[in-house]
């Protein structure tokens, strides 16, 4: 079967991702964190990867609906899958509903060279797209635009990313976590070790820390998503789960600071996140530092000791 990139998801695609489970056994353990149809997937040491429940697994999804029954040493061409250009189907199992399943043995020896140009890539899209947005604002900036800038083709722009709201997304992605790479936040070591401290005072200096890094990178972006939202309805709804996905942080935080006690009599869970979601806004980090000019130490220490004063 030739297996091409899909274009777009179909609700029929949605559905049918939610029915199954796909696992793929690679040759070698050093393949780490990999993408499938631009979402990320990952590998424990020994080299297997778990694709589960969701549109990771779109591009496994119709070659396994359509050769289930096939899959006994049968071969698929594509580049869609890992990047290689074979795999061998094993010991596929088929059932009804959420029993289908399947697990595939990546035989390809090259995989590591088609993942890194498309990283490349990616990369470079989302720079020149960074870029152009401070340069021109969101709504002035078209992908043609990022297209030439980045050297890349409209088309293989639009295959990695959709649409230029799919560049700021991805563009937020890294700027939020530092980096490209498919972990999510709260597996970052500085997330774990923010709540594997023992003193909520070190716990609130280290969300300080981990905060302020962050809005240092990503504050910019974050303006040009609220100045796209007030006339984009979809960069409106992209500002509305920023906010959702912070606070959903900032409650974890919270809860944290409840089950150790250390919350100043009175204070309830959710009045606690709320405090955290304010302080610790973009507004405020724009205002102090990209508005009044603060070092942002000056406000890793003021936001770590109004914390400290307002929770605990």
């Amino acid at each position: 079967m030739k297996l091409t990139t899909i274009a777009g998801m179909t609700p029929v695609d949605r559905a049918l991702a939610e029915r199954v489970h796909i696992t793929v056994t690679a040759n070698a353990p050093d393949l780490t964190p990999r993408t499938w149809y631009g979402m990320p997937a990952y590998a424990n040491v020994d080299g297997k990867v778990a694709v589960e429940h969701g549109l990771q697994a779109v591009c496994l999804l119709r070659a396994f609906l359509a050769f289930r029954t096939e899959f006994g040493g049968s071969r698929l061409h594509g580049g869609a899958l890992l990047g290689a250009e074979t795999v061998v189907g094993h010991r596929c199992s088929s059932g009804s509903g959420t029993n289908d399943s399947a697990t595939l043995i990546c035989v390809d020896g090259r995989v590591k060279a088609p993942q890194a140009r498309t990283r490349r890539t990616r990369a470079a899209v989302v720079d020149a797209a960074r870029d152009l947005f401070l340069e021109r604002g969101y709504a002035a900036t078209t992908v043609a635009a990022i297209s030439e800038r980045s050297d890349t083709p409209q088309a293989t722009v639009y295959r990695l990313f959709d649409s230029k709201l799919g560049i700021l997304r991805a563009l937020l992605d890294v700027v939020v976590a530092g980096d490209d790479r498919p972990v999510a936040m709260v597996d970052r070591p500085q997330v774990r070790a923010l709540f594997a401290a023992d003193d909520p005072r070190d716990q609130l200096a280290a969300f300080a820390a981990l905060v302020v890094g962050v809005l240092h990178r990503a504050g910019p972006v974050h303006r040009i998503v609220a100045d796209a939202a007030k006339s984009d309805p979809e960069a409106a709804t992209l500002l509305v789960d920023i906010a959702r996905q912070r606070h959903d942080g900032q409650r974890r935080l919270a809860r944290s600071l409840k089950l150790a006690g250390a919350l100043r009599p009175g204070l309830r869970e959710r009045d606690a996140a709320d405090l955290i979601h304010a302080l610790a806004s973009p507004e405020v980090y724009g205002l102090l530092v990209l508005d009044r000019g603060w070092d942002p130490a000056r406000h890793r220490d003021w936001l770590a000791s109004v914390l400290a004063d307002q929770l605990l």
